[in-house]
């Protein structure tokens, strides 16, 4: 009996990690920012900085009252199944704004943001034509690692009509699928802020891919919402 538990527990255990492995997608976009890695653009302008440093992707912004959103087209095609994943993290700052990942971004005006704070909340929120408007408040969850230099794992899944919020591994919201659906995707930073990332991947079915010939990132403020 105890063999059969055993063989029925492996089993059970490479259904799993097939079927993890098949809703994932396939890896059409891979950036641990190394040399030969899909070219983000480095930014030194008033206020803002941004570019690899040993591996690293690092952010720096010093508006209180907006935020900066980098983004690149991580060649997918949005209006079918995807899943974006990053890790970042927090150096230094204000713990109660938000870093994550801009998605959606159509231009300043019309872009959606998940985030969490160093203070151990998570946001979603969009703006629409200009208005800015919050899914999900702020919201506390243990699932984020609470202050600076401590990396969180990030991911945005879309299935069917809805997207699905992970955070270290661990859904914690799911929302309908945006009406307008931009190919632009990256990260967000919040307030007076640094922040550092380790790696941005995008999976989906080759199928779907919507292949392109660069990648040209580009980056824009926008006023920052209501404080947690």
């Amino acid at each position: 009996m105890k063999h059969i538990i055993i063989t029925l527990t492996f089993l059970f255990s490479i259904v799993q990690l097939s079927f993890s492995q098949s809703t994932k997608g396939d890896l059409v976009y891979k950036c641990d920012f190394e040399p030969n890695d899909p070219f983000w653009k480095s930014y030194n302008e008033k206020g803002f900085t941004s570019g690899t440093v040993k591996g690293k992707f690092i952010l720096q912004h010093a508006g209180k009252e907006e935020a900066w959103n980098q983004t690149v087209n991580m060649n997918f095609d949005p209006h079918f199944d995807f899943e974006v994943e990053v890790s970042m993290c927090q150096l230094s700052g204000v713990e109660n704004q938000g870093y994550g990942i801009s998605y959606n971004y159509k231009d300043v005006n019309n872009s959606n943001t998940f985030c969490v704070s160093a203070n151990g909340y998570f946001s979603i929120f969009h703006y629409s034509k200009g208005i800015y408007k919050d899914d999900v408040a702020w919201k506390e969850s243990d699932r984020i690692n609470k202050g600076y230099n401590k990396f969180n794992k990030l991911g945005i899944a879309r299935k069917g009509a809805n997207l699905h919020y992970f955070i270290n591994g661990v859904e914690v919201a799911s929302l309908p699928v945006p009406k307008y659906n931009a190919e632009y995707v990256g990260f967000h930073i919040g307030g007076v802020m640094k922040g550092v990332l380790e790696y941005s991947y995008m999976y989906q079915k080759k199928k779907a891919i919507h292949l392109v010939d660069n990648y040209n990132s580009f980056g824009e403020k926008i006023h920052l919402g209501p404080n947690i």
